[in-house]
């Protein structure tokens, strides 16, 4: 089993060093290689993950920045192509904003039950989530948002989005997230063509944490801009699958290779 971890990372000179951190001895034997994907960060975030990356000898890590902002999805695109193109077997997405927490989804990879399913997605609203400085009215809106979701596709989504996932890439060859959108409503496009094509998923309580974070989403935009995403595919499912939701139909998703913390990372 083959995983590459894909952290992209917007903004997070506070944070990256405490993720980079979580790559400990243990996960170094399960996770083979970190893929950071630096969106064109305006603050220190590319030297602050030089600096973690040199510190942690237990991660075979690159470090790479996108050659313009193509946001959180159109970062993750470059994550998922790199790793097909690499042979990689599963995509473990984590944020680089610290979040998440790595922990919460190393037991499902020891006992190898990601092998069961195309999606391990964590869920920051199961029942057996811990939240910690999360907003009730947030909480509240996204739990209407999962029903509303839930009731859409016939299939419960207790999360359209968090900040750690694990995909099985034999699922994903066809490369329709090439298609999502490019902003934060990737996942949402996610949830959706999981559900058209049939892909088995898990939901997996997580620990989420907002501390020193700073959101990105604007909320009421965003609400809007979700419930029109699923009106479109709800009004005509086939044309909704098939249109390119990223504005971006001529670019080419690579990034720029800009760290290495071991000359034997594996590219084949």
């Amino acid at each position: 089993m083959k995983i590459l971890a894909v952290i992209p990372a917007y903004n997070c000179a506070r944070q990256i060093s405490r993720v980079i951190s979580k790559f400990d001895e243990r996960v170094s034997g399960l996770i083979q290689n970190v893929l950071i994907i630096e969106n064109q960060s305006e603050d220190n975030t590319v030297n602050e993950a030089i600096k973690a990356l040199k510190f942690n000898k237990n991660i075979n890590g690159i470090l790479c920045s996108n050659k313009k902002n193509v946001g959180y999805g159109g970062t993750l695109k470059i994550g998922f192509n790199f790793a097909i193109e690499n042979n990689y077997d599963y995509l473990l997405v984590l944020h680089g904003d610290d979040q998440g927490d790595l922990s919460d989804i190393l037991p499902y990879i020891i006992d190898k039950s990601i092998e069961n399913f195309d999606c391990t997605l964590g869920a920051r609203f199961h029942p057996d989530s811990k939240l910690y400085n999360y907003s009730w009215f947030r909480t509240f809106g996204n739990k209407v948002y999962n029903k509303i979701f839930s009731m859409a596709l016939n299939q419960e989504v207790l999360d359209l989005g968090s900040g750690i996932n694990i995909y099985k890439l034999s699922s994903f060859l066809e490369k329709d997230y090439l298609k999502f959108s490019n902003d934060l409503t990737f996942d949402y496009c996610g949830i959706i063509s999981h559900s058209y094509r049939k892909r088995a998923i898990r939901f997996i309580p997580i620990t989420w944490r907002e501390e020193d974070q700073v959101s990105n989403v604007k909320i009421s935009r965003q609400a809007l801009f979700t419930l029109n995403l699923l009106t479109q595919y709800c009004l005509n499912h086939r044309s909704f699958i098939n249109r390119d939701k990223s504005n971006n139909k001529d670019y080419n998703y690579s990034a720029n290779i800009i760290y290495e913390n071991n000359e034997k990372y594996n590219h084949e």
